[in-house]
């Protein structure tokens, strides 16, 4: 069983991308440096978050996706060394939900791992990032409230860090908890060195080539993505958002013309 479980939770839009792609392509050679990274791909930290979350969407998924969770805690289980897992969408569990995580990894200590932003852009970010998820809500109506469910992302319920700390700091006590605040004029990999010092491994000699940064769309682009989105009634599953919204619309088309 690992020693201890390093459990980074977001914020969302916070370098979260980022720093999953540099660890999952290096993920072999984290585990010879004492890192495991659990599941047999990047989506189980997404598929598990979904057990954690009590998300009823989980029920009706693949078998593949229902069983991440169970695969990240077996492999954990089977290993030495320092686990690490990983995925934005863990900041929007309750308390009990925390809680419930924690125990699951017991008797390995959890340590909470959070990127945080300044709030305007981490704000103008996310709804963003809601656009390209196929949503059509105007910024001036964006984010008012904070959501009571767990399954609801692009709130304050994940957006806010202190509404995320009051639910996980009774499940992880405060010396266990690490808070990374991104420094927007610092160097590109400022925030992955600071990661990787709080999770304990060298990064000399890591693979860095297939990071990339999540640029953001223009006002004219963002505003011409959430109206062609009202139009868009039959790209709403999950693949159709994003091959179509995400990738060929915002990113392939909208986020290059800048703003």
């Amino acid at each position: 069983m690992v020693e201890r479980v390093l459990v980074h939770i977001g914020l969302p839009k916070t370098a979260t991308s980022y720093l999953q792609t540099i660890v999952w392509t290096n993920r072999d050679e984290l585990r010879r440096r004492g890192v495991v990274v659990p599941g047999v791909e990047r989506r189980d930290h997404l598929w598990a978050s979904r057990t954690v979350r009590e998300d009823p969407a989980q029920l009706r998924a693949p078998e593949h996706h229902r069983g991440a969770w169970d695969r990240v805690l077996t492999e954990l289980a089977a290993s030495d060394g320092v686990g690490l897992i990983s995925h934005e969408f863990f900041a929007a569990a309750s308390r009990k939900q925390a809680a419930a995580m924690v125990e699951a990894l017991a008797p390995s200590p959890v340590h909470l791992v959070v990127t945080a932003r300044e709030p305007l852009g981490l704000f103008a970010a996310s709804w963003q990032e809601s656009l390209k998820n196929g949503a059509t809500t105007p910024m001036v109506d964006y984010g008012r409230h904070e959501s009571r469910s767990a399954t609801a992302i692009w709130n304050w319920r994940s957006l806010d860090l202190r509404l995320v700390l009051e639910r996980w700091s009774t499940a992880v006590p405060p010396e266990r908890i690490h808070v990374i605040a991104l420094d927007p004029t610092a160097a590109r990999d400022d925030v992955w060195q600071r990661f990787a010092a709080v999770v304990g491994f060298e990064t000399a000699g890591l693979d860095l080539s297939g990071s990339f940064p999540n640029s953001s769309m223009g006002v004219t682009e963002a505003e011409t993505l959430r109206r062609l989105n009202g139009r868009l009634d039959e790209f709403r599953s999950a693949l159709d958002r994003g091959v179509f919204i995400r990738s060929f619309l915002a990113d392939q088309r909208l986020v290059p013309r800048g703003g």
